[in-house]
């Protein structure tokens, strides 16, 4: 059974980020089997994107005025998945009412 498969485990956990419970799904078995199997492996949990911290969103977005394509560019998402992680915080963003577009690059602050 290829779930079984340290490296096969590994490509998809780490790598392809899929969670226990699609593997389990694409495998035809469980999820405790494929956490059992992670945790004999030594596998660890695939690092989150620096997005969803909302401290370093906040330095990018506010602070350093980056756009959110740019920090969608960053972290290697798309742009609405910053859009929807900045709707969700504290972060105020600033769109069609505002002043600047939050989807072009902002003008630097002198």
């Amino acid at each position: 059974m290829k779930y079984q498969d340290e490296d096969y485990l590994r490509e998809q956990y780490v790598n392809n980020r899929l969670s226990q419970a699609e593997i389990a799904e694409r495998c035809g078995t469980t999820q405790p089997e494929i956490s059992h199997l992670i945790q004999k492996f030594n596998i660890e949990k695939p690092a989150r994107k620096p997005h969803h911290d909302e401290n370093w969103l906040r330095e990018k977005y506010v602070t350093e005025r980056l756009s959110m394509t740019e920090i969608a560019e960053h972290c290697g998402v798309s742009v609405s998945a910053i859009s929807d992680k900045i709707g969700r915080s504290s972060i105020e963003s600033e769109g069609v009412n505002g002043n600047r577009n939050p989807m072009s690059a902002p003008e630097k602050r002198a």
